[in-house]
C-alpha cells in the first residue's frame, strides 16, 4: 500500500460533493442532512442505494472534469503506459453506528480481475473507527485501519486483500470514493470482459467501466 498527497485546491473533490448535497459546510456531519435520516445498518444489497447516493451519481457531471484531471495528472504519471481508469469513482458514505460497505470482501469476488489497483480517496479525515479495514497479505485477516486526511490517497491491491469496515463508533461520517485502475500493460490473458459491476451492472471492461488515460 503506497501514500501520496494531492492539492485540495487544485482538485477540491470535497467541495463539489459538498455543493451536490444542497451545499452541506462539513462533510463529517452529512448524517445531519434530512436523506441520512432512518437509514438502516447497511448490508452487501444496500450499501450503495442508500438516499444519500443519488446526490452524486445523479449529479456526477459536476465531478467528471475534475477526476478526468486528477487521474491524467496524478495517477498516469505513477505507471508506464496507458491505464485503464474508472470512469465514475464510487461513493461511499460511513454514517455514525453504520458502515460504508455491508461485508468483508476481495474485490475479485465481484468480478474485478488480478491486476486491477485500488484507489481508496476519503472526502473527510478519517480515524480508526469510520474507515476501511485492510489485512496485510491476503489470507492473514490481520485488518487495520487506513487513517488518511484529506488530500492523501492510497493504491492498493483490494482485488486480493480481504478489506472491509466495522461500525463507525465515532460521531463523524466518512466521505470517499474508491476506484480501480488497470495499467494496460499488464491486462490478463484470461480478463473476463463479460463480467459486469455488482451495483450498476456495467461491463467490467474498457468503454463501459474503464476509460483509458494514454500517456
Amino acid at each position: 500500500m503506497k501514500r501520496y498527497k494531492f492539492d485540495t485546491k487544485l482538485f477540491p473533490f470535497a467541495e463539489i460533493v459538498r455543493s451536490m448535497f444542497g451545499g452541506v459546510k462539513d462533510l463529517t456531519r452529512l448524517h445531519s442532512h434530512p436523506d441520512a435520516k432512518g437509514i438502516d445498518l447497511v448490508v452487501r444489497e444496500t450499501d450503495s442505494v442508500t438516499p444519500l447516493h443519488p446526490h452524486y451519481y445523479d449529479n456526477f457531471n459536476l465531478m467528471e472534469e475534475l477526476w478526468n484531471s486528477f487521474a491524467r495528472e496524478q495517477l498516469l504519471p505513477l505507471f508506464e503506459g496507458d491505464v485503464l481508469v474508472q470512469r465514475i469513482p464510487t461513493f461511499r458514505v460511513q454514517l455514525p453506528n453504520n458502515k460504508a460497505v455491508g461485508e468483508f470482501h476481495k474485490d475479485s469476488k465481484y468480478g474485478h480481475t488480478s491486476g486491477a489497483i485500488n484507489i481508496f480517496l476519503p472526502l473527510t479525515d478519517t480515524n480508526a473507527y469510520n474507515t476501511v479495514w485492510v489485512e496485510s497479505a491476503p489470507g492473514l485477516g490481520d485488518y487495520t485501519p487506513v487513517v488518511l486526511k484529506y488530500g492523501e490517497f492510497v493504491l492498493w491491491d483490494g482485488v486480493n486483500h480481504r478489506h472491509g469496515n466495522f461500525k463507525n463508533s465515532s460521531q463523524e461520517t466518512r466521505v470517499s470514493m474508491d476506484a480501480r485502475l488497470l495499467p494496460a500493460s499488464g491486462l490478463p490473458e484470461a480478463w473476463d470482459k463479460s463480467a459486469k459491476s455488482i451495483n450498476m451492472k456495467i461491463p467490467l471492461a474498457e468503454g463501459g467501466y474503464y476509460q483509458r488515460m494514454k500517456q
